[in-house]
């Protein structure tokens, strides 16, 4: 297993998702794709467009995992 283990969700749901733009943030897997759909799923394996780039530093007893994507309208 690689990567972190599950995204970080905001309102229960990927940041922005509910601005009505073409793409919002799922921290810890980057931008995607936002399809017209009902309500925002989870489980779901949304079209990632940028994952972003990662930097991940380590020591002996500690880790920093640090994503960054460049995305205008996400701020």
């Amino acid at each position: 297993m690689t990567g972190p283990i599950e995204e970080y969700r905001s309102n229960d749901k990927g940041l922005g998702y509910d601005d009505g733009e073409e793409r919002f943030l799922r921290i810890g897997v980057g931008v995607v794709e936002n399809p017209e759909e009902e309500d925002y799923r989870w489980r779901h394996s949304y079209k990632v467009v940028d994952p972003g780039e990662w930097t991940i530093r380590r020591g002996a007893n500690w880790i920093e995992v640090i994503q960054e994507v460049a995305e205008p309208t996400l701020g």
